[in-house]
């Protein structure tokens, strides 16, 4: 089980997360602790959104992470609009492609072959190229119009970032019957295909 010190630091870190969240902007990554109760923990929310809706989402995954995973040593949650992931060893910084979710909706209509490829690599490429780790794009297809975000987290390197939607690319090739509602996630990328819009502007 986790050490009383621990859980102590575990507060503090999820405090300070939030706290900082209107100085940082968009994003926060803090430690707390020393030794064996070092802890360390990143707040990231989408690149489109003011810090007042950034921290209340914070906020809300906060409190959701203290439900889920009170006992955890390290875990990460995915909202919407924000992420917080904390864990016991140092992974600023550190490109992370595990436990991926990819959910497609179901209900969306199927995509054409050519939706769910080429149009990716401009969006991923500006993401990974800019300061933000973060792009929109929104693009009419035969049909619909499309409306997609990639984002890494902040801490990584333009290379990283790269590497990371490579491998979120690859594993979408895998869906062949790709809806036009979709969505991929993993610790240091994201990418969202949706049919109606979600994100606030460009950046």
């Amino acid at each position: 089980g986790l050490t009383p010190t621990y859980r102590k630091n575990l507060e503090e870190l999820f405090r300070s997360l939030v706290d900082s969240i209107p100085i940082m902007g968009f994003f926060s990554n803090t430690s707390v602790g020393e030794s064996t109760n070092t802890i360390y923990g990143i707040a990231l929310c989408r690149g489109d959104l003011p810090a007042d809706i950034c921290q209340n989402c914070t906020a809300a995954a906060v409190e959701r992470v203290k439900i889920e995973c009170l006992n955890s040593s390290s875990a990460m949650i995915w909202f919407e609009a924000c992420i917080v992931r904390f864990s016991n060893k140092r992974f600023f910084g550190i490109l992370e492609r595990s436990n991926p979710i990819m959910w497609t909706d179901p209900n969306s209509e199927l995509s054409t072959e050519s939706d769910g490829k080429e149009w990716v690599y401009p969006l991923v490429n500006e993401a990974a190229d800019n300061w933000k780790r973060f792009a929109t794009m929104i693009e009419p297809k035969g049909g619909y119009t499309s409306y997609s975000l990639a984002q890494c987290t902040i801490d990584l390197s333009s290379e990283d970032c790269s590497a990371c939607f490579q491998y979120a690319i690859k594993e979408i090739g895998k869906h062949h019957t790709l809806g036009r509602v979709w969505r991929f996630v993993c610790p240091s990328c994201v990418i969202l295909h949706y049919t109606w819009p979600f994100f606030l502007t460009s950046p």
